[in-house]
């Protein structure tokens, strides 16, 4: 891993005050290792001369670059389909590219992977989103039934209920069709619709 985005990553939220998931953002790593970073678990050599440094107000120290690792050909279609299987695990592309920055492979080849894995990722999610829109307009679809009551028959319609994911997880019968789709979903819907 490269110490200086670790020393920079200290930098950001020590000295220039910025929260966690900013840092985050600006560095490219998970908000989990900026939180081991600068808890000091992770490369404690690095923070202990951040700290010695905070106290003389001399930010200016430099690390080696990271010896990047070439990758075989083999080796980078192993690791292509490893980050492609986290993206069709639900892994955002963001957490992906943390994961080629901490595998410190080179640049250029990084930078292949990653737009091959970008792509993959938009195609992947317009998919999965295809799927649970699918999934929701079934059960809307379905046909009404009747329901027997205190008050007699009451014709009763088939409603999705959604995880946090929204993924159909049952179906419920209610006495009305009312179901809002998610926003997400709905807009990828009235995309296809035009």
């Amino acid at each position: 891993m490269d110490k200086n985005l670790i020393y920079r990553s200290l930098y950001l939220h020590f000295v220039k005050g910025l929260k966690q998931t900013e840092v985050s953002e600006a560095v490219g790593f998970t908000e989990r290792k900026i939180r081991d970073i600068t808890e000091g678990i992770l490369e404690p050599e690095v923070a202990t001369d951040f700290f010695e440094d905070r106290k003389t107000g001399d930010y200016s120290r430099t690390y080696p670059e990271p010896v990047y690792k070439k990758l075989s050909k083999l080796d980078y279609a192993y690791l292509q389909q490893r980050y492609m299987t986290y993206i069709i695990n639900g892994q955002s592309i963001k957490l992906i590219k943390s994961y080629l920055l901490e595998d410190c492979i080179e640049p250029k080849q990084a930078e292949k992977m990653y737009k091959a894995l970008d792509e993959f990722y938009r195609v992947k999610r317009l998919e999965i989103m295809d799927e649970k829109l699918k999934a929701i307009l079934d059960v809307l679809a379905q046909p009404s039934k009747w329901s027997l009551t205190d008050a007699g028959l009451e014709t009763v319609y088939a409603v999705p209920v959604l995880d946090d994911k929204h993924y159909v997880i049952a179906v419920e019968y209610k006495p009305n069709r009312s179901f809002i789709i998610p926003e997400k979903l709905w807009s990828r819907y009235t995309e296809e619709a035009m």
